[in-house]
């Protein structure tokens, strides 16, 4: 138990019991179900390394004062986005920093990732009559890492994390993509992935392929050519690159 880097509870699971995960002091990431009910004391006590809570429960589960005993504040709750102002005002699970599960609408033609340290933004285009669009990212050994679906209007439908349906959905709006950014990852790794969109038959529509790369290392910047006339600059937490009065990013990529 100890070694648990994640866990998810099923869908079919409607109680966790207390003191289920006490001591689960490698756990990172925890995933529950849409049918939880319940929480018991101390389930998830001194597991002070989760930084992602997923809960698909539309119903805010019971929880006690100690369920989440140790386990930091600034760890991020990924709720139903129709939901989020329940989970807000409650009064344990508004502690957490919650985020609706949902990519953010933008207006794309193309397939991008945008890589940090520990994250990267993923960003694909709206595919014509898709009702799902499923996402794997895998490392150089072709192990997968995570997997996430999202339904046409780019609301999250599951994820899942290798070791280390909804009704009245709102027309399509005007935006042509979506972005979503996917954390736990590796300084310094290369990845791969995947993003499939399937129709409501799950026929596959078109399929996206690519790498990136996190930022880490001297190698990230080996690439940009930095003299006398550059210099770095950090900006909402990024390095950046400015030269001869451009920006780029440290993969050598102009911002505009």
């Amino acid at each position: 138990m100890n070694k648990l880097t994640s866990v998810t509870i099923p869908n079919n699971v409607t109680g966790i019991g207390g003191g289920a995960f006490d001591g689960c002091n490698n756990l990172e990431t925890v995933s529950l179900g849409n049918s939880l009910e319940s929480i018991g004391p101390k389930a998830f006590n001194g597991c002070e390394r989760i930084i992602d809570i997923y809960c698909y429960a539309e119903r805010v589960p019971t929880v006690q004062s100690s369920t989440f005993d140790g386990v930091s504040r600034k760890a991020y709750l990924w709720v139903p986005a129709n939901r989020l102002r329940n989970y807000e005002t409650h009064e344990i699970w508004g502690e957490f920093l919650v985020q609706p599960m949902a990519a953010e609408d933008v207006n794309t033609n193309t397939v991008a990732v945008v890589p940090d340290y520990n994250t990267a933004k993923i960003i694909w285009t709206v595919v014509e009559n898709a009702d799902s669009y499923n996402i794997t990212i895998t490392d150089k050994d072709g192990k997968t890492v995570c997997t996430l679906v999202f339904d046409s209007n780019g609301l999250l439908q599951s994820i899942a994390f290798g070791a280390p349906s909804r009704n009245n959905a709102p027309e399509q709006t005007q935006y042509t993509g979506f972005r979503f950014e996917v954390s736990g990852l590796e300084e310094g790794t290369a990845y791969d992935y995947t993003i499939v969109a399937k129709d409501v038959a799950s026929q596959t529509l078109q399929t996206f392929n690519g790498s990136f790369k996190t930022l880490g290392g001297a190698d990230a910047v080996a690439d940009i050519n930095v003299n006398a006339a550059s210099h770095k600059i950090f900006r909402d937490g990024q390095l950046f690159i400015l030269r001869d009065g451009k920006t780029y990013t440290v993969q050598g990529q102009e911002v505009k």
